[in-house]
Parts: C-alpha cells; sequence; structure tokens
C-alpha cells in the first residue's frame, strides 16, 4: 500500500508540475528556459523513494500461460513507445534544447500515432506495465499498473485542460486531429449575425441553448466544433456547468472554406444526417448562398429544401422561427 500512495503521489505531482498556474509561480525563481529541464530531473529524483518501497513479493509463479501475452503485449507496448517518440524532438522533450534563449511554444503534435490516439505515450506505457506483470508477476508491478491505469482517466483530463489553454480546441475526424485557421471577416460576419438572431430569440422563448464556435459536440466517431449550433430544451435542460462536450445538436449552421467545404459537405453532413441532427445548413459566405437541409419523415436522409442567396428560410428545429 505504501508504494501504491506513493505511486499516485508521484503521478499527481507530475501531472501538477505541468500545470500553467503552478508553473507561472515557480517561474519567479525558476527561469522558463530551465523549467523543463528541472522538472524532467525531478522526476528522475524521485523515483528514488520509488524504488526503495517496490515491493518484489511474487504473486504467482511464471510460467508460458502468462509470458507468451505478457510479452506480446509489452512488446505492442514497446512498439507504440518508439513510434510515438520518433515524431518528438527529444531535445525538446528533455528540456535541454531551451538551455539558450527562450524557445516559442512548440506546435501540438498531430503526426504519426498522435494522429490516431490522443495519448500514444501513456497506451504505450500502460501496455509495457501490464505485459511486465504478466512476464515477472511481482506485488510491485501489480501496484504499477493498477495505479496507472486508475489514475491515467485523471492524469489525461488534467493534460488534455492544459493543451486547451494553450492551442484551443481542435476537430477530431476520421482518426485525425485538425486545427483551424482564424476565419477570414466574411465568415466571422456570418455567423455573429447568425447568433445575434438566433440567441435572443431562444432566450426570450425559452425555447434551448445556442452554442457558438467553441462548442464541441461529441458524436460515435467524430468530434466537431461546428460554427453554430441549438439544443432544444429537453437537450439543453441537462447541461451542466463546466461541460465541454455535447450530445448531438438540433440544428447545425456551418460557414465552410475552401480548406473545409470537402468536409462539411461530406463527412459532417454523413454523420449529423445518421445522428439525426434535424437540420443542417451551409452558408457559402462568399458566393452568399445558404442551403438547408431536413430529416425527411423517416429521419433517415436529408433532404434539400432550400437553397437560395435571399428570401424566407423557415427553422423548424427552432420553433416558430423565420428569417429573410
Amino acid at each position: 500500500m505504501t508504494f501504491a500512495a506513493l505511486l499516485f503521489a508521484y503521478f499527481l505531482l507530475h501531472s501538477l508540475l505541468a500545470d500553467r498556474r503552478i508553473k507561472t509561480f515557480l517561474y519567479r525563481w525558476l527561469p522558463r528556459r530551465y523549467y523543463r529541464l528541472a522538472y524532467n530531473a525531478v522526476a528522475l529524483l524521485l523515483l528514488w523513494p520509488l524504488a526503495q518501497h517496490f515491493p518484489a513479493r511474487p504473486l504467482f509463479e511464471r510460467s508460458g500461460w502468462t509470458l507468451l501475452p505478457g510479452g506480446l503485449v509489452g512488446l505492442a507496448g514497446l512498439l507504440i513507445l518508439l513510434l510515438a517518440l520518433r515524431h518528438y524532438r527529444l531535445a525538446e522533450f528533455a528540456g535541454i534544447d531551451r538551455l539558450g534563449e527562450v524557445q516559442p511554444m512548440a506546435a501540438l503534435n498531430t503526426s504519426g500515432l498522435n494522429a490516431v490516439v490522443r495519448h500514444p505515450l501513456y497506451l504505450g506505457l500502460l501496455l509495457c506495465f501490464w505485459g511486465s506483470w504478466l512476464c515477472w508477476p511481482l506485488e510491485g508491478l501489480l501496484a504499477l499498473a493498477v495505479v496507472t491505469s486508475l489514475y491515467l482517466p485523471l492524469g489525461i483530463y488534467l493534460e488534455e485542460r492544459k493543451l486547451i489553454e494553450d492551442f484551443g480546441e481542435a476537430e477530431f475526424i476520421n482518426g485525425e486531429v485538425i486545427i483551424h485557421s482564424p476565419v477570414k471577416k466574411e465568415h466571422n460576419d456570418v455567423t455573429a449575425l447568425l447568433h445575434q438572431l438566433l440567441g435572443p430569440y431562444v432566450i426570450k422563448k425559452n425555447l434551448g441553448y445556442v452554442g457558438y464556435e467553441k462548442i464541441m459536440i461529441s458524436l460515435s466517431r467524430n468530434d466537431y466544433e461546428p460554427d453554430l449550433c441549438f439544443f432544444k430544451s429537453e437537450t439543453s435542460k441537462h447541461f451542466k456547468k463546466g461541460q465541454s462536450l455535447f450530445p448531438a445538436p438540433d440544428l447545425v449552421v456551418e460557414v465552410p472554406s475552401k480548406k473545409t467545404a470537402k468536409i462539411d459537405r461530406e463527412i459532417k453532413f454523413e454523420d449529423y444526417q445518421a445522428h439525426q441532427v434535424l437540420e443542417y445548413w451551409i452558408i457559402d459566405p462568399n458566393r452568399e448562398i445558404i442551403e438547408q437541409y431536413r430529416l425527411n419523415k423517416s429521419k433517415s436522409t436529408y433532404e434539400l429544401i432550400l437553397k437560395a442567396s435571399d428570401g424566407w428560410i423557415e427553422c423548424k428545429a427552432v420553433k416558430r422561427m423565420q428569417s429573410r
């Protein structure tokens, strides 16, 4: 139990020292360019008390029944670690590249396994720990695997919060992390106008909740940040303070750019349709054309209701709303 408690404390300290607020506080005494190196040095030094309390008592005798699967799991974890590390700059990872001038913030790593798994290093370590225990069934290795498995959800949450603070939200589409460029004025004009029209109306009529720009909706295979979306009150009444992931809305509006048009018209179109988003609007800010799609009576496919540059549009997703 002592080893498990120390291990959990070690992991928690590791996450807290990576938190932006704690780093900002410690920058008063430790220059920023030395922080990463000091962070890694502390992590290595604290392994010593862990090693001193490591319980090496075997839980059962080794046999082929555990050696083979353990070896395969461990090798899979090692392979994932090696493949993931290929896409990291090891000097930056260790902190030795920052000993000169302060380096600018690195870009979010979305290459290699990071394009498929958000935390490939965690996955690789977890597999290595469980594989090691199956090969060498020691009490300490079991504690290492169990505590790591229990702590990872908290550790990932803390790291996700840090990544969002540093880089903002990103969409996860077909196994690829998509980080969008800043929008152009015409894009912002369209979404701002729609929000000004829809937001006050929904609030006045108490119809639900309007999400704008950075609302992340999580569907079965992909996560999206629609330019604008609307949730009926039956859904929005369950939303809680601090919530960052949301279910499929009733209305989605996308304002495509050249880069996102294919995704908006194909992948997102299919996903919104499959998750029964009642209405989907695609607005071309350059041609000033709106396409309004609505689920058919069987709620299986979208039907094109309107494609126009002027005139009235009636939104069935938002009760009794019409606009021109």
